[in-house]
């Protein structure tokens, strides 16, 4: 597909060669343009932490599996497109509704934030993208999991390790296989507080 493409010559440009971003951006087009002739729902989102922009896409199926959610976030390089084709693609078959995400560092952020990098704490940018995600989904007793894929297993891990929000209201997952979806999650207990609660797991693969 012509957004892969020009994410292949995103990858391999100079990071300060100005054609980098371009190409960044002419990928995200591409990808943005083709989903709108796709059969799922399809919604960019951005939201401001630290006066950083970042990005994010909400998608669902025609007809969702009631209560589900899967917030995933990509690694060191990856971006919100492959984290499409990567995992986005086998959620939605399976009924899931799904946010894909990014943060401090990630290539989707240095497409608007040059000045970015990595942060330790971060819970201060997946936070408020789990916020997004139950206030939008309408969340009360649902199945709701965090999947971090390579190096966003650590971003994942992190942020669920301080943020005692709700107790164990959200999964987490890291470097899972998307066929394994409908194993690994079971819907959790709820304690009548209105939130999703259940033990967090952790599966690596």
């Amino acid at each position: 597909m012509a957004s892969n493409s020009y994410r292949a010559a995103e990858y391999f440009a100079p990071i300060e060669d100005h054609r980098h971003t371009e190409l960044g951006i002419r990928s995200r087009d591409a990808f943005r343009a083709a989903m709108q002739l796709s059969d799922w729902s399809f919604e960019p989102l951005e939201i401001a932490v630290d006066d950083q922009r970042l990005s994010g896409y909400w998608l669902a199926p025609q007809q969702p599996r009631h209560g589900r959610v899967l917030l995933a976030v990509s690694g060191f390089d990856s971006t919100l497109e492959e984290t499409y084709l990567q995992v986005g693609v086998a959620g939605l078959r399976r009924g899931w509704q799904m946010a894909l995400i990014s943060g401090h560092g990630q290539m989707d952020t240095l497409r608007l934030n040059p000045q970015t990098h990595f942060v330790p704490d971060t819970e201060q940018w997946i936070c408020p993208w789990v916020d997004m995600a139950v206030y939008r989904a309408g969340i009360e007793h649902c199945w709701f999991a965090l999947l971090g894929i390579s190096f966003g297993g650590y971003f994942v891990l992190r942020a669920t390790a301080v943020d005692d929000r709700g107790g164990g209201r959200r999964r987490k997952l890291s470097h899972c296989r998307p066929a394994c979806l409908p194993d690994l999650i079971r819907r959790p207990r709820s304690r009548g507080d209105g939130h999703c609660r259940g033990r967090l797991q952790h599966r690596g693969y």
